[in-house]
């Protein structure tokens, strides 16, 4: 295995905030975390916690907001299909009404998810704030 180590930040001292933030109603594209109110002069980076409610939080440093996002499992399909063809011959859909009757829920593969939909509760966040002093 061979390993890159890359030096990040300017080289002084951090100051890490912990701080909880609870999203009533989301705003999508995400929530504004201020440097100035938490005593920064920047953030450098956040490192966020997913919380109970299954929501990931994600700093997305260029815009300076934590987008809040959703995984999407895999799901299991359980899709089946019925013939109803009834006492009489069948010929077309006009004829006898439904001939196939669909039920159930399609597979599904895992993905990325997306992000949460603007106004949704999406609940509590603790998230570690590393900044600068001002």
């Amino acid at each position: 295995m061979t390993v890159a180590i890359t030096q990040v930040g300017r080289g002084q001292a951090y100051i890490p905030k912990l701080i909880q933030i609870d999203i009533t109603s989301y705003t999508t594209g995400g929530e504004t975390i201020n440097a100035a109110a938490l005593g920064l002069s920047q953030i450098d980076h956040i490192v966020c916690m997913p919380n109970e409610n299954g929501y990931i939080p994600v700093w997305d440093k260029t815009n300076g907001k934590m987008k809040v996002m959703y995984p999407c499992p895999a799901v299991t399909g359980t899709l089946a299909a019925t013939v109803n063809a009834g006492a009489i011959a069948v010929t077309s859909t006009a004829a006898n009404g439904a001939i196939v009757t669909l039920a159930g829920n399609p597979a599904v593969a895992a993905s990325a998810g997306g992000e949460a939909a603007s106004t949704t509760d999406c609940g509590t966040f603790v998230l570690v704030v590393f900044g600068y002093p001002n």
